[in-house]
């Protein structure tokens, strides 16, 4: 877990997409807009998160308007970066 979280720290775009998603399910565009921050940086990013089981697609099969979610790994992730007092 330690792992993660370090891992989710050491990028605002990676902190940026976990923090996003603390409300529920978002597209990546809706994060960037949230955010100010480039539409690339955040797909790159939850690509990212995919990888390390943290975020997950719940419309994998669409091309655009890619809903993607917290895993339960990611909610507590989430849980020790709100602890830790992450915006």
């Amino acid at each position: 877990m330690w792992d993660a979280i370090g891992f989710v720290i050491s990028s605002k775009y990676r902190l940026a997409v976990i923090m996003g998603l603390r409300s529920g399910f978002k597209t990546p565009s809706e994060i960037s807009e949230e955010t100010g921050l480039g539409l690339s940086q955040i797909s790159r990013a939850i690509s990212e998160l995919s990888d390390f089981e943290l975020v997950e697609c719940l419309t994998p099969k669409l091309l655009k308007g890619r809903l993607f979610k917290l895993t339960e790994k990611g909610e507590s992730i989430l849980g020790e970066l709100i602890k830790r007092g992450e915006k």
